[in-house]
């Protein structure tokens, strides 16, 4: 038996029985990493409402940096 798959475009609509589909371009950007990158945030709301928290997905998009890499910057996050 063949089964033939055919691809379609992604959309929110075609995709939203499924979940959420995220896209940088409609999003807030900043800039992150002392400028070494750029942060789309906030892409899509997740409910936790059981839990405490607030949950932040985003998409990084960061530029190469040249080896040896010297760390400067070290986050930490409390949860």
């Amino acid at each position: 038996m063949t089964i033939i798959l055919r691809a379609e475009p992604l959309t929110r609509d075609a995709f939203a029985p499924f979940g959420d589909v995220i896209k940088a371009a409609d999003a807030d950007r900043f800039t992150i990493n002392q400028g070494f990158a750029e942060r789309f945030n906030d892409l899509a709301k997740i409910d936790i409402t059981n839990e405490q928290g607030q949950p932040n997905i985003s998409i990084v998009r960061s530029a190469p940096q040249p080896l040896p890499i010297s760390l400067k910057l070290v986050e930490r996050h409390p949860q």
